[in-house]
């Protein structure tokens, strides 16, 4: 597939909002209204944005799998060795416990919680692409691709109201991803998807956000259209404008990293602030932001590298 500089731009700069931001601050007391409204809605919409990605790059790379099983192992093949070590690490750690590390590896923590701290979202994620295959097997008629997607979003939703054990965030995302899917196959703009459909959508969450429930669950539902037209209309003016993207190496690195970074912050993190941690609130979130965020960037590249070139060599081995 084709090389897209302005997904590398959002992957890149998502990633490093979410890891040298949204949960660096978790580690000191320096800011505590880093968490507000706003910031609180952005993490939403920029989670939203990597699995509205996730779904189209899935997407356009399904079209060459010749079957299920194949575009499972493909998948399998990629994400779960790192995803596992992180699992593990963050079991040693102290962050997960051991059955929340169990349900974690076999994924089904999502529907059989609790979910682990951090990620969830990447079991979430692969929850989503066990469901592609049969959604690509509709995505030729738009109508009957919304007509299983709805289903599939409608029996979790009974599934989260029966067994309260359901994590209501992949209801939040399933949409973004599903129009990922979607934008893989048709494009950015389209006549049922564009930027006028987006802008409606905004609309249609700022009057569900007007309108108070007493669930709580309800409540972080009433997202949806928020982190789908977001991630939508960011996604659609960052493709309509990549000819005036520079293809920066930096930015390259970053998105490459973007994953392993993801998995392995926190470890990075707690291992830096044991071996050193400045007493003064100032001089923490220099250090956090400085060292910490250059050696969890550096680390994450080597080890994404590293497994990277330990897929490529067992594979050519087989293939010689």
């Amino acid at each position: 597939m084709k090389k897209l500089i302005y997904i590398e731009y959002l992957k890149a700069f998502s990633m490093l909002y979410i890891v040298g931001y949204w949960h660096l601050f978790n580690y000191t007391s320096a800011f505590p209204s880093y968490n507000n409204l706003f910031t609180s809605k952005l993490t939403l919409i920029l989670l939203g944005l990597f699995v509205l990605l996730s779904g189209f790059l899935v997407g356009k790379s399904s079209t060459n799998d010749s079957s299920v099983f194949g575009f499972y192992k493909k998948k399998l093949f990629r994400i779960y060795p790192l995803y596992a070590l992180a699992v593990i690490l963050f079991y040693l750690y102290d962050l997960n416990s051991s059955i929340v590390s169990i349900k974690s590896l076999i994924f089904v923590s999502m529907y059989l919680g609790p979910t682990p701290k951090t990620l969830w979202f990447i079991t979430m994620v692969f929850s989503f692409y066990l469901i592609t295959p049969l959604s690509m097997k509709w995505i030729e008629n738009p109508i009957k691709f919304l007509a299983m997607n709805s289903f599939i979003f409608i029996i979790i939703f009974i599934l989260l109201i029966i067994l309260k054990t359901v994590d209501y965030r992949i209801l939040l995302y399933f949409p973004s991803y599903c129009l990922g899917l979607y934008c893989s196959r048709y494009g950015l703009v389209t006549r049922a998807v564009n930027y006028k459909v987006g802008v409606l959508s905004l609309l249609i969450w700022v009057g569900i956000f007007l309108i108070e429930t007493n669930s709580w669950t309800l409540n972080q539902l009433k997202n949806i259209p928020l982190v789908l037209s977001f991630s939508y209309l960011i996604f659609l003016v960052s493709h309509l404008n990549e000819n005036k993207l520079k293809n920066f190496k930096i930015i390259s690195k970053l998105s490459y990293s973007s994953y392993a970074m993801y998995l392995f912050h926190r470890p990075i993190y707690s291992s830096l602030i044991y071996l050193y941690f400045p007493s003064n609130n100032n001089e923490q979130v220099l250090y956090l932001m400085g060292p910490c965020l250059l050696i969890v960037f550096f680390l994450s590249w080597a080890i994404q590298k590293l497994y990277d070139s330990m897929r490529y060599t067992k594979f050519y081995s087989r293939t010689n």
